[in-house]
């Protein structure tokens, strides 16, 4: 994976379950309708990847965290179908088709003063930022229902748009994954339809 690569969690948390009479902890998240468990340690930084972060941004995180170097929890993540590295600067079709988006916030409508951009956001969290997008974005934002795979979702836009290039729609969805992850308004779970 090259420096444009940013590294994203796939499933979706369920916390950290604990075994008081055992002395035991657990992470767990659910990965296309099972549950996984890791260590406390590469639970925490699967949850630190809910918001896309490079290679470099990670270990300096890891580092100031004073958890182990994260290239060695990154692999046993990736392993386990935890981790997604996007390759920004690649085709991203191959990287995308398996992920089934969950959404957690909800289209809020346009913007009076821009017609043409709609508004991304958690109702529920007053104080979090909006992700203002564009009508391909809105496009596929309305696909992603948490029942399809993104491939699904990129199609059924395709087809409304066939002078879109396939390989501007991926891109396209690749970003506004990652924005809506940074802002906490989406998770990536894997398709059960291949």
């Amino acid at each position: 994976m090259g420096e444009a690569t940013l590294y994203a969690a796939v499933g979706i948390p369920q916390g950290v379950i604990t075994d008081p009479e055992a002395g035991q902890a657990a992470g767990a998240v659910r990965r296309g309708g099972a549950l996984v468990s890791l260590t406390p340690e590469d639970y925490g930084l699967w949850a630190s990847l809910g918001t896309p972060m490079s290679r470099a941004t990670l270990e300096e995180a890891a580092a100031a965290s004073g958890r182990m170097a994260a290239y060695d929890a990154i692999k046993r993540l990736t392993e386990q179908d935890l981790v997604l590295g996007l390759d920004l600067e690649g085709s991203l079709d191959g990287q995308l088709r398996y992920l089934r988006p969950v959404p957690r916030g909800a289209g809020v409508g346009n913007l009076a003063s821009e017609p043409g951009t709609y508004q991304i956001k958690d109702e529920y969290l007053p104080q979090s930022t909006a992700v203002a997008v564009d009508a391909v974005g809105i496009m596929l934002w309305w696909e992603l229902d948490g029942s399809v795979s993104l491939r699904t979702a990129m199609d059924n836009v395709g087809r409304r748009l066939p002078e879109l290039p396939r390989i501007s729609l991926e891109r396209l969805a690749a970003v506004l994954l990652m924005r809506l992850m940074a802002q906490h308004l989406i998770y990536l779970d894997i398709a059960r339809e291949i």
